[in-house]
């Protein structure tokens, strides 16, 4: 029991030295001699992903229920003529066709990533945003960090939320 205690705590510690959670998965279950379940030890949860709304909100299915999930840490372009389509293309330059193009395109490629894990993602919470989507990291089947994934295609820039100031 302590030795599972200070190898899972040995795990945290070395979750600082790897940005990607397939190496730091792979280290973590060389240390442990009993192969615990990885949902437990990483905090992810498996689920089916019923519908891509766009390139960074999704609808899972997990525990009986469809939720809707935000990607955490990217914002993808809109694929809409809505208000926020056309923020986008001012602050980046853009036509409002190049921003649905984009919008688009990070859609499809969001869809592939998907598919190619028979619509089975691992996913981890890390809180509500306001309108009530789970925002989370999405793992696929080898532990590729999709958020990351989808941040390199050039799609979908880094978002950096900043606190409310109400």
């Amino acid at each position: 029991m302590l030795k599972n205690f200070l190898v899972i705590n040995l795990c945290l510690i070395t979750i600082l030295q790897f940005s990607n959670l397939k190496t730091f998965a792979m280290k973590c279950s060389d240390m442990l001699e009993n192969n615990e379940d990885i949902n437990s030890i990483y905090n992810v949860e498996l689920a089916k992903v019923k519908r891509v709304s766009d390139g960074d909100t999704i609808v899972i299915n997990t525990g009986g229920q469809n939720i809707k999930a935000r990607l955490l840490g990217i914002d993808c372009m809109e694929t809409n003529k809505i208000h926020r389509a056309y923020r986008q293309a001012y602050e980046n330059n853009l036509t409002i066709e190049e921003v649905l193009t984009q919008g688009k395109n990070a859609t499809l490629e969001l869809k592939n990533l998907i598919k190619m894990n028979n619509n089975l993602v691992y996913f981890k919470t890390m809180g509500i945003d306001y309108y009530g989507r789970l925002l989370v990291i999405l793992y696929d089947k080898n532990f590729n960090n999709i958020n990351d994934l989808m941040q390199q295609t050039g799609y979908c820039p880094a978002y950096v939320f900043a606190k409310s100031k109400r």
